[in-house]
């Protein structure tokens, strides 16, 4: 019975332990058996080398440079609790690839080996992958070979451009990086590549592509046969004793039409708010007119005894109808045969609706003109000018009649025969109430500059053009001129170096604006400093005396008067409402005064 009993306690022990809370039945069962490489980043010589972990597969994100024996662990990230066979710090030999990194799991007999591909490149490359560009818009490029060119032409006005995306092969460096700017007028740069072998290099010569437009070559002497400098005369007419009566304008142009060597005046004539035609006329000079007053008459050209030109009969072909309202004669050898011709600039009905009129062209004969009226120019041609803008060996015309759209350029071919343009412009201050213009070489560097005025009281900026190669004219290449309260229409424009200082002053006629005085009332002689670096100041006060007064003139003259060797002003009038003609004479220094 003891020996039944002692079993039976012993029984009872087993199940009490067995049953006990605090002793798991199967202590290995709570052990992780995970052995996952998470996360795994390399570094060689700074650089950080990110990794694929695919299966138990392992690629770098970047091929090692080339030259590379090692590479250092940086991060190593497991399964929780699992342990692996490398640490942070370890050294991966290049030479070893694959390199086996080991993970064994909590448990400690799950284990996984993972196998790290080191891939070193070949012989390194010096070599630019993708290169952009940034300047007015972005611009892609092409890469044959060495050579690296642009996939479109930069605008004209475009001077430089910044590097916005450089791509080079791995490990390898440039002389030049993103945010660099490329700066014109050099055109071909160089980009040196080192390989990450720096005994290994390439250089790529990148070409920047400009549109150059015309490429014109400047000329000094371009100005010499415009229309600004053949308006210069040795004598100035009496408009009023040609004209019939006083309600029509008179326009008169000067040359030597017939070749002796003596001013002629050629005459238009147009009337206020009247559809009408009316004839065109020629008087030869004789030489007599020719007086210290400059004007036909003697004196203030008042005295009627006018003897100094002869009207010439039959100068047009006899079914030619006459023009409606011209508005500036233009003159100039239009066809190169050696015979001053001459460009009229006509508006038409000068009133509501401002129908228009076409342009017209005289061509000299030798015994008078033929006329021909240019084609697709029916504007209200208020004023212009004319010289050789693009410098081809002919003279060129720019009319303009208040609205932007009616700014055209007429491209002469040689023969007088003209292309209408109206996109040499890009950008106006104002889309109306432009009516002045001239073509002068302000800035006398041998392209002509474009001048436009007109009625600054609607908005107008009285600007300056300057020309270029390009055979374009633009607003990012311009300045403004100053204005003056209650005198903000100009009717005439003028440059000339008036203080001997090397550089050319602008002289403006205006006249009264609506408001103090009155639409045309008054006249008023603006002159405009140049400062030396072709912007201008507004000097009126300070060097001209008498130069605002009732009625008006058309046109200023900027000659020597007087033969001292400076220039002088002379105020022409010729609108058939006779004035007189008016002179301020320069002291020497650019002051005027008025003597008539």
């Amino acid at each position: 019975m003891k020996t039944i009993r002692e079993i039976v306690v012993l029984i009872l022990l087993v199940l009490v332990n067995s049953c006990s809370p605090d002793e798991p039945t199967n202590p290995t069962d709570t052990k992780s058996n995970e052995a996952n490489l998470l996360k795994l980043e390399l570094e060689h010589e700074g650089i950080t080398y990110t990794t694929a972990i695919s299966g138990t597969s392992i690629t770098l994100s970047n091929i090692l440079p080339y030259g590379t024996e090692e590479v250092s662990i940086k991060i190593i990230e497991t399964s929780d609790k699992a342990t692996a066979n490398k640490s942070v710090g370890d050294n991966l030999q290049v030479s070893n690839s694959p390199v086996s990194i080991e993970i064994t799991a909590e448990n400690g007999t799950t284990k996984k080996s993972y196998s790290v591909n080191l891939e070193v490149e070949g012989v390194p490359k010096a070599e630019i992958l993708k290169l952009i560009l940034k300047g007015n818009k972005t611009f892609v490029t092409g890469i044959n070979n060495l050579n690296i060119s642009m996939s479109e032409e930069m605008h004209y006005l475009n001077n430089f451009v910044t590097i916005e995306e450089l791509q080079l092969s791995n490990g390898a460096t440039a002389n030049k990086k993103v945010g660099d700017t490329l700066h014109l007028p050099t055109k071909t740069f160089e980009i040196k590549v080192t390989a990450s072998e720096p005994s290994i290099s390439n250089t790529y010569a990148l070409t920047l592509r400009r549109d150059e437009g015309l490429q014109i070559t400047p000329n000094m002497n371009l100005e010499a046969t415009s229309s600004y400098k053949l308006q210069i005369s040795d004598v100035y007419y009496n408009a009023d004793l040609i004209t019939d009566d006083w309600p029509y304008f008179s326009f008169l142009g000067y040359g030597d039409f017939n070749n002796d060597g003596n001013t002629d005046v050629l005459q238009a004539i147009g009337k206020f708010a009247f559809y009408g035609h009316y004839p065109i006329r020629l008087f030869y000079g004789n030489g007599g007119a020719v007086n210290n007053d400059f004007c036909e008459c003697g004196g203030s050209c008042q005295n009627n005894q006018c003897n100094g030109f002869t009207e010439v009969s039959n100068i047009l072909p006899n079914n030619y109808e006459g023009m409606e309202h011209p508005r500036k004669i233009l003159p100039g050898d239009y066809n190169n045969d050696g015979k001053l011709d001459a460009f009229i600039i006509a508006h038409g009905y000068d009133a509501e609706p401002f129908p228009g009129e076409a342009q017209a062209i005289l061509i000299n004969n030798g015994n008078g003109f033929d006329i021909k009226k240019i084609e697709n120019t029916f504007i209200f041609g208020h004023g212009g000018s004319s010289a050789d803008i693009d410098n081809d060996g002919d003279l060129d015309v720019f009319v303009i009649g208040g609205s932007k759209e009616d700014a055209i350029f007429l491209i002469n071919d040689g023969n007088a025969n003209f292309s209408v343009r109206n996109d040499l412009i890009e950008g106006f201050h104002f889309d109306w109430g432009m009516y002045t213009a001239e073509l002068i070489d302000v800035n006398r560097d041998g392209y002509m500059d474009l001048i436009i005025g007109g009625h600054e009281y609607e908005g107008v900026v009285s600007t300056i053009y300057w020309g270029n190669s390009y055979g374009k004219y633009f607003l990012q290449k311009s300045i403004s001129l100053p204005t003056v309260e209650g005198f903000e229409i100009i009717t005439d424009i003028d440059a000339e170096d008036i203080d001997s200082d090397g550089d050319r002053d602008i002289i403006l006629a205006r006249v009264s604006s609506p408001g103090q005085y009155g639409f045309y009332e008054r006249y008023y002689i603006q002159i405009l400093e140049n400062k030396g670096d072709n912007t201008f100041l507004d000097k009126s006060t300070e060097r001209i005396s008498d130069n605002e007064a009732n009625n008006w003139r058309h046109w200023i003259h900027l000659q020597d008067l007087d033969n001292d060797g400076d220039i002088d002003i002379y105020y022409e009038e010729n609108d058939g409402q006779w004035q007189g003609n008016l002179k301020w004479l320069n002291n020497g220094q650019g002051v005027f005064t008025k003597v008539n």
